[in-house]
């Protein structure tokens, strides 16, 4: 993607770099831009040794420094800018666009953060993005765009819509004595080189997935033969769907998901949703592996997990994407469509470690690990509330009296485990980390990798705990968001 670097040449009626993004404190009172409580500079790429640059290709020098002279904006208002952004195309563009964006993501400004995260990245390093893709963290970063853009399906005509609204967006927030047509002609080249490397790794992700045994492109469809509670309380629901073919289907990695596509105009309802699968593929009556099992939380204010329990029921038809998704364990890789160990894989013991519904990847998880390592030491800390809103209580106990894993419940009405807030992480808490993972109940040495899933304040404050407290190595741990995905800062 990256070219030699060509001879500087002077745009013609270019105003200097200087004059194009003014200072920062200047810029913020005159667009009043919101600023986050944190600042966005923490990149992870920030730290990388400062290197020629290298032009992208079709832009030239003067587009790549407006675009870096930009950052500071980015860093104080990015959030401003891409929640603007979104607004416009999703009100505008309701059919192209729309349904694959989760409104709860847009209120949370969850989607907003990551994008305005992504971009300033994306920025500060537009003069060396080959090291930045070559980096572990960017390739950690593009990779979980791709699989999140694959779930959904988004194509190479999605792509200049959405160029079409970042200008936008660029021009109206930033204002035309800023945005200029010159600035903007810089970011629509930058942009462009972004969309043309994501739609070529998408385009190699569809065929991988189209190619891979019993895999599929697009929608296909699955029948519901299973609906059932997964908790005492009922606020969470297990769908087990069967390809309506009868025809096997696709075998994931334990930890991936699948992507519903859900169209009903009576409803009002038109979107995509992701959903962890919460078991491994199961066979039918003739030995043909056809079926899934996904799992739902009921939220009050859930659109579409209470459209699922109202209007799905055993017999219905679900359109399903292919299987997807990053979080997967680093001992197991899947080879000709099959499961296979790492060759790089030790012996080392795993811990996972879930907070509410965050458990439910670990349940294809647990299965796939025990198949392949029905002796190594695996431990499961699950922390709920109390024990009617215990998830997959049958499951764990099947985990605990045939596969010999050590399971710890936590119920937080009782042990007052303060999840939000690493100041107040209680003791009990740490220590309980301590015991299963450095003291290991299950085995003589600690944990070679750890897997968290949960709230991202958890997730964080739990990521801190082990190397803070525990120092543990924090590239032997792995999580997954719920939802848009960034960095720990």
């Amino acid at each position: 993607m990256l070219r030699a670097h060509p001879q500087k040449k002077q745009l013609k009626n270019s105003k200097p770099v200087s004059k194009v993004c003014k200072k920062t404190t200047a810029l913020k009172k005159k667009t009043a831009l919101k600023t986050t409580k944190r600042s966005m500079s923490g990149c992870p790429f920030s730290t990388m040794a400062k290197k020629p640059v290298s032009l992208p290709p079709g832009m030239t020098e003067e587009d790549v420094s407006i675009v870096k002279s930009c950052v500071p904006i980015l860093e104080q208002g990015g959030v401003a800018l891409t929640t603007h952004f979104y607004k416009n195309m999703l009100n505008d563009e309701q059919d192209a666009v729309k349904p694959f964006f989760n409104p709860t993501h847009q209120i949370e400004l969850s989607q907003p953060k990551a994008l305005a995260y992504s971009v300033l990245c994306y920025a500060k390093h537009i003069d060396d993005l080959g090291s930045m893709l070559g980096s572990a963290d960017g390739q950690k970063l593009i990779a979980t765009i791709v699989k999140k853009h694959l779930a959904v399906q988004v194509l190479p005509e999605h792509y200049p819509i959405v160029g079409k609204h970042l200008l936008r967006a660029i021009r109206e927030v930033l204002g035309p004595e800023v945005a200029t047509d010159q600035v903007l002609n810089a970011w629509g080249k930058a942009y462009g080189v972004l969309s043309d490397l994501l739609i070529g790794l998408e385009a190699t992700g569809y065929d991988q997935l189209a190619s891979v045994p019993n895999g599929w492109r697009g929608k296909r469809e699955f029948k519901i033969i299973g609906k059932e509670y997964a908790n005492d309380e009922k606020s969470a629901i297990s769908y087990i769907i069967q390809s309506e073919d009868g025809k096997g289907v696709m075998k994931p990695l334990g930890g991936q998901y699948l992507t519903l596509r859900l169209k009903d105009d009576k409803n009002n309802i038109n979107t995509t949703r992701n959903y962890s699968l919460s078991d491994v593929v199961r066979e039918d009556e003739n030995g043909i592996g056809n079926t899934y099992r996904f799992t739902t939380q009921i939220q009050d204010k859930g659109v579409v997990t209470n459209y699922l329990k109202e209007f799905k029921n055993v017999g219905d038809s679900l359109s399903v994407h292919p299987i997807t998704g990053e979080f997967t364990l680093r001992d197991i890789i899947l080879k000709d469509g099959n499961e296979v160990i790492n060759p790089s894989s030790n012996d080392k013991a795993t811990t996972f470690i879930a907070a509410g519904s965050g458990i439910t990847p670990f349940m294809s998880m647990v299965r796939s690990y025990r198949k392949h390592f029905p002796n190594r030491p695996l431990n499961l800390i699950h922390i709920s509330t109390n024990k009617n809103k215990e998830l997959f209580s049958k499951d764990k106990d099947e985990f605990s009296s045939k596969f010999n894993v050590n399971i710890q419940n936590v119920f937080t009405d009782v042990d007052q485990i303060v999840q939000n807030d690493m100041n107040n992480m209680t003791p009990f808490y740490k220590n309980l980390l301590k015991t299963n993972i450095i003291d290991h109940k299950s085995g003589p040495t600690p944990a070679e990798n750890i897997y968290i899933v949960g709230p991202a304040g958890f997730m964080k404050n739990t990521h801190n705990v082990l190397t803070q407290d525990l120092k543990l190595d924090g590239k032997k741990i792995n999580y997954e968001f719920f939802g848009p995905a960034t960095f720990f800062e």
